[in-house]
Formats: C-alpha cells, sequence, structure tokens
C-alpha cells in the first residue's frame, strides 16, 4: 500500500533524527522551542499523521537540515488516503492544489476542517459541471469549448478554463436573442464559478454581476435573481473557506433588491431584503461593524414593513427572528445602548412566538431559545432590577426550548439548548457562597451532566466550535467540583478534567487562544492533584503543572491575554515553591 506524504516524512524525520542523535524531546526543543511539541513528532514518526501542517514540516526541515529535493520525494507520495479520496471525489492533482493553498490561506486550521473544505469544493465543482452541461442552444464548436473548458477545470488549470469559456462567450455575443442572452449570461456566471473555485473573490463578483445584467434589458426580475443566486455562492464559499469576508456578497445582494420592483414583485422584494440582513449581520459579527448592525436591523424593519399575505410565512417567520437576533448581537457587540437592545430583542421574539404567521413548530423551539439567551444576558447585565424575575424567564423558556427542539427532533438546537443550560447552572452553582455546600455541589452535577448530553448530540469529529467550547466548558466545572471535593471522588474529577482539555488541545491549533487557556487548566489540575497524592507522586505532578503553564504562559502574554498572566504567575510560583519543597524533604 502506497504510503501518504506524511507517512514518509515521518520516516524521513526519524532517519534524520537518528543520524544526528536526538531525542524526540531534544528535537521538539530544537524544532519548536516547546518540548510539549513531543507528541506531535511521535505522531509523525509513527506513521498517524497523513498531512502535517506546513508550518510543522518547515520547522523540522530547518532543524534537522532536510533538503529540499527530499522533500521532493516525500511529496511524490499521496496527501490523502484511498478511502479518503474517494470520500472527496477530487482528481488527485486538483485535491492536492486546493489543499495547499487552503494550507497557505488558513494556516491555523485543523486536518479536519482541510477534509470537509475539500468536500465542499467537490460540491461546487459538480454544480459548475452541471451548470456547462445545462447550458443549451450551442453550437457545435461551442459545446467543444464548454467540454474543453471542464477537463480543464477537473485538472485544476482554472486560469486556462477562463480563457475557454472567454472565447466561447465572444463567440456567443455575434447574436443577441433571448435564448442567446440566457446561454450568455450561464456562461459568464460559469466564469463566475470557476474563478471563486481558484478564490478569485473580485473576478468572480464581476463575473456575476454582467452575467445578471445581460437581462436588464429583457427581464430584470431574472437580472436580481441572478445577483441573489450569486450571492448566496460567495457566501457558502468564504463560510466553507473559514474566511471573515461577505464584503462582495453584500455588493450582489444590494443590487439584486434595487433591481427588484417593490410594486410589482413585493414577496421577492422582502425576500431579498431578508438575504441581504443575513448577510449583514454576519459581516457586522465578524467585523464587530457598529454601522453594519445598524443596516441589518434597518433591512429587517423595512422587509418585514412589507411583508404581506402574498409573502410565505416561512419566509416572515425567519425575518422576526433575523431582527430579534441583530438586537441580540448589537446588545453584545459593545455599540448602542445593550439595555434597550435587550428589550427590543425581547419583545421581537414575544411577539413573533404570539404571532399566528409564525406557524412552523421548529421555528418556536428557536423562539424559545432565543428568549431564553435575551432574558439570560438582560440578567446579567447588571443594569435591570428584575434581574431574579428575568433568570425565572429566562429558565422557563430554555426548558421549553429544549422539550420543543426534542419533540421535532432539531438536534443542533437540542445540543445549543444543552450547553446553554450547563452554562446557566454552572452560573448559579457561583452564586452561590458557600461553594462547597451540597446546593453548590448539585448545580455543578447537573451542569455536567447538561455539557455531556451536549456532548452526545455532537461528537467531535462533527461539529468541531461547538465541540471545543463544549469540552472547555465541561473541564472548568469539572475542575470546580473537583476543588471542593476532598474524598476519592476528586481524583475522578481531576482526570476528567484533563480529558476535557486535552480534547480542546487536540482540536486547537497552536496559536489558538483556547489552547492556552486549556493548558493552564491542565496544569492547575495537576496541581490540585498534588495536594492530595503522596510525596512521589505529588513532585511527578507538580513537575507536570509546572510544563503546562510554562506552555500556557507564552500564549498569555499576548496582548489580548494578559489579564491573566498575572494569576498564572502567581500559580507557576506556588508549584515551583511546592515542588522545591518536596524535593528537600
Amino acid at each position: 500500500m502506497q504510503r501518504t506524504f506524511g507517512q514518509a516524512f515521518g520516516e524521513l524525520v526519524r532517519t534524520r533524527r537518528g543520524q544526528e542523535g536526538l531525542t524526540q524531546k531534544e528535537l521538539a526543543i530544537r524544532a519548536f522551542d516547546d518540548e510539549s511539541k513531543v507528541r506531535r513528532i511521535n505522531d509523525l514518526e509513527t506513521g498517524a499523521v497523513n498531512r502535517p501542517h506546513a508550518k510543522t514540516v518547515d520547522a523540522l526541515a530547518v532543524a534537522l537540515d532536510i533538503r529540499e529535493e527530499e522533500l521532493a520525494n516525500c511529496r511524490l507520495n499521496k496527501m490523502f488516503t484511498p478511502d479518503e479520496e474517494t470520500e472527496i471525489g477530487l482528481s488527485r492533482q486538483l485535491m492536492e492544489n486546493l489543499a495547499q493553498r487552503f494550507d497557505h490561506e488558513n494556516p491555523n486550521a485543523s486536518d479536519g476542517e482541510l477534509f470537509e473544505f475539500l468536500k465542499g469544493k467537490a460540491d461546487e465543482l459538480k454544480l459548475l459541471q452541471d451548470r456547462l452541461r445545462k447550458i443549451d442552444g450551442l453550437t457545435k464548436s461551442i459545446q467543444n469549448q464548454i467540454g474543453a473548458a471542464n477537463d480543464a477545470i477537473e485538472a485544476g488549470r482554472i486560469d486556462e478554463a477562463d480563457e475557454i469559456l472567454a472565447a466561447a462567450e465572444e463567440i456567443q455575443q455575434e447574436e443577441r436573442t433571448l435564448k442567446e442572452i440566457e446561454a450568455q449570461s450561464n456562461i459568464r456566471f460559469a466564469r463566475g464559478d470557476a474563478a471563486l473555485f481558484s478564490h478569485q473573490r473580485s473576478a468572480a463578483a464581476e463575473h456575476y454581476k454582467i452575467a445578471a445584467h445581460y437581462f436588464i434589458g429583457f427581464d430584470k426580475r431574472q437580472a436580481a435573481s441572478i445577483l441573489e443566486l450569486s450571492a448566496g455562492q460567495i457566501y457558502e464559499h468564504e463560510r466553507r473557506l473559514l474566511s471573515s469576508n461577505f464584503e462582495h456578497a453584500i455588493a450582489l445582494a444590494l443590487d439584486a433588491v434595487a433591481l427588484t420592483d417593490l410594486q410589482i414583485y413585493k414577496a421577492g422584494w422582502v425576500v431579498a431584503k431578508y438575504r441581504l440582513a443575513t448577510l449583514q449581520q454576519s459581516q457586522a459579527r465578524i467585523l464587530n461593524d457598529e454601522s453594519l448592525y445598524d443596516a441589518a436591523i434597518q433591512t429587517c424593519k423595512e422587509a418585514i414593513e412589507y411583508a404581506d399575505a402574498k409573502t410565505e410565512n416561512e419566509d416572515y417567520s425567519n425575518l422576526q427572528i433575523l431582527l430579534g437576533n441583530c438586537y441580540l448581537a448589537r446588545s453584545e457587540s459593545g455599540h448602542g445602548d445593550d439595555l434597550d437592545d435587550f428589550k427590543s430583542a425581547i419583545k421581537t421574539f414575544e411577539i413573533a412566538s404570539q404571532d399566528a404567521r409564525v406557524d412552523q413548530p421548529q421555528f418556536h423551539s428557536y423562539l424559545q431559545s432565543s428568549i431564553s439567551a435575551a432574558y439570560s444576558k438582560l440578567a446579567r447585565s447588571g443594569r435591570d432590577e428584575n434581574r431574579e424575575e428575568h433568570e425565572r424567564k429566562a429558565e422557563k423558556a430554555l426548558h421549553r426550548a429544549i422539550e420543543l427542539s426534542a419533540e421535532h427532533g432539531q438536534i443542533d438546537l437540542w445540543a445549543a439548548c444543552q450547553y446553554n443550560l450547563g452554562s446557566e447552572l454552572a452560573a448559579k452553582a457561583q452564586q452561590i457562597e458557600q461553594d462547597d455546600s451540597p446546593a453548590a455541589r448539585f448545580f455543578r452535577i447537573r451542569s455536567i451532566a447538561a455539557f455531556n448530553a451536549s456532548l452526545e448530540a455532537y461528537p467531535e469529529t462533527l461539529l468541531h466550535p461547538h465541540t471545543r467550547r463544549t469540552q472547555m466548558a465541561l473541564g472548568r466545572i469539572l475542575l470546580e467540583q473537583a476543588g471542593f471535593t476532598a474524598d476519592s471522588r476528586r481524583e475522578i474529577y481531576l482526570t476528567r478534567s484533563i480529558h476535557a482539555h486535552e480534547v480542546v488541545l487536540a482540536m486547537s491549533s497552536d496559536e489558538a487562544p483556547d489552547t492556552f487557556d486549556a493548558q493552564f487548566y491542565i496544569g492547575l489540575a495537576f496541581f490540585l492533584h498534588a495536594e492530595t497524592a503522596n510525596r512521589n507522586i505529588a513532585i511527578t505532578d507538580l513537575e507536570m503543572a509546572l510544563k503546562y503553564y510554562d506552555a500556557a504562559l507564552r500564549g498569555l502574554k499576548r496582548e489580548d491575554k494578559r489579564g491573566n498572566l498575572s494569576k498564572l504567575e502567581a500559580m507557576r510560583s506556588k508549584a515551583e515553591d511546592r515542588l522545591n519543597g518536596l524535593r528537600a524533604s
């Protein structure tokens, strides 16, 4: 069976390390200045890593003086296993070209995110090829050019495919009947797909815009539909690429609204505004842009104002939920008056929950979840007099959301609600003055159960961000529970806490903020374990605690994490003092 690139490179690293007379720990320090990277080197040398990250390859190549021709020999092997290639469904050349580009644009992405990205690109390719096949009204010559363009795309030669499609478009422009305009527009749209496939966002947006404008003199609504579809294409592309730029999608969506006649196509105009508001809110969240939050709210209000009996109930329901979410998102952004936004969000959600037009059960699950989130955040804001009442309403709505999402099989929402429940229970435990009281312990046990239920609904292989966030929260509450447990159960809680944080480390990049937090909490778990262990085990525990504290220290020196730096340094000093005392005894 042929090796993968990672396996070949791992063998080369193992051989060269032996020639240099280095241990894995010594190599980790030389290559990464971090002995905790021993596990990464071990995984690589044992063939467990098929696609090592470029940063890892570069660091080890420099540390071991590996020549470029040696790397080239490793790259003769595939990046993917045969089963992975089959599941992705792209040619080897195209798959490896896309993987290298993704690796370059997303230096901190995980292996799972790369795999999901390539599967998404395979879906994009199928849509593009299907679009090319469905273009009709073409001469035999242009059909041959379309076929040649398709072959070039499959081989990863996107620029060549665009040149072929441009030539086909030029020939097609000789006559301008509506049927031929449709064919010409389809060719231009395919050029947009091809440009987007190779991450040329500006070029893709321009192609899509031209494809729509071919219809301006014939059918403005058709032109608007093409622009809406284009905005969706770019949004999905950027989302899969883990990008934060929806600027081109917003521009196309704005053009779509402008081309849709409100008097003639009111229902279509309302839907176009909804899609625009969705993009504006997504971009506002990423950029924390006050003007985009304001624009999204205004766009939603305008769409709701003109929604009438011809507007589909599903579109109307989505608009109401989106408006409430826009208020809620703006309240968390630090812009505007957060108290007014909390109350506006609650009012919007509660009115929608009583609206006869919001008639699909799944919407009521989301509404109850959103009502719970809004009341909970309002209660924690410290700016409202009715905190206890709002906490009670938040709890009631959350339990109703859990009940409804279970009833209608909404596993994603159910998992999110379980996470929210775990967070609320953990907060209640912290509010009790006696942290070691039976009530506080029971709140923490219920919190642990809720987090575990959420994780069971979404295994780590399916939803990385949710799993990372939940594992981190679970590890924290287990650590708190261990801190107030004196008997044999303490070791169980500490062991489970370490495991939860290790999952976070395995799923996070080296530079991700939660990496440093997880390292700190693992160190704290070893520190707590040392308090009840015998001398020899306590020494080992404290050495492990210092190892993880040192790893976390590097990240907490960054500007955005310095608030925790003094806490970490104090804990590190305690661990050193205790370790020195044990060694001296």
